[in-house]
């Protein structure tokens, strides 16, 4: 791939924690494309989730750089202000605020972004009625299952219109049924939307569905492969 296809670019990337004691990522390098559905996967404390971090500008790193869309080296201000216009974020403990319904929680992207209140609440509805929960709306996280509350987390990640959608172990809080069913969600709305779409991930069936497949172990990358 050229780097000119590429929506993120990571050229040797290393971050360390506790002074250099743990090195959580040795040396990656790597590009992800506009149209990329890939599978991030490799045992705990491999670096998978760091990398996602990365990825989205929750975190920088100590040396190498990571580029977003031509941006070389972004600074926090500016991975904010990305995250807020072109990146989505799928959390694994889906980070839902419990006082507010599933329709204020998918508004809650679009402050800054979207000044209207009718048009926030329109949007939000339109979202949960995308990823087949709009009778949820009015409902909060302690009303909702757990693969409810993973698609309100997926509407809220969407509510700007992402170019790239990053998800940290999206099923491992959900049963078998309902980890396929988001699953197949997710590369719908992959696959609709032509965006970057990483997951990071123990499901096997989450690696048989990913067109790319990224292995890692003790901070580095040990495959990239595709098909």
């Amino acid at each position: 791939m050229q780097d000119g296809d590429a929506i993120l670019v990571i050229e040797g990337v290393r971050r360390e924690f506790d002074g250099g004691s743990i090195v959580a990522l040795d040396g990656v390098s790597l590009s992800i494309g506009r149209r990329d559905l890939t599978a991030v996967h490799g045992p705990n404390g491999s670096g998978k989730s760091t990398l996602l971090n990365l990825m989205g500008g929750l975190d920088l790193p100590t040396s190498g750089t990571v580029s977003f869309d031509g941006r070389r080296s972004p600074k926090p201000a500016e991975w904010t202000a990305l995250r807020a216009g072109t990146i989505g974020i799928i959390f694994q403990e889906f980070n839902l605020l419990p006082t507010l319904t599933a329709s204020e929680n998918v508004q809650v992207a679009m402050f800054g972004v979207v000044p209207s209140p009718a048009e926030r609440r329109d949007r939000a509805i339109a979202l949960l009625d995308e990823v087949g929960i709009g009778h949820c709306a009015g409902r909060f996280p302690p009303q909702l299952s757990g693969g409810e509350r993973q698609r309100v987390s997926i509407a809220r990640s969407l509510a700007n219109g992402p170019v790239l959608l990053l998800a940290d172990e999206p099923t491992s809080n959900l049963d078998s049924k309902a980890g396929a069913a988001l699953i197949e969600l997710l590369i719908a709305l992959w696959r609709e939307r032509g965006i970057a779409l990483v997951i990071v991930t123990h499901d096997r069936a989450v690696l048989e569905s990913c067109a790319r497949r990224i292995g890692m172990m003790d901070g580095r990358v040990t495959e990239d492969v595709r098909g």
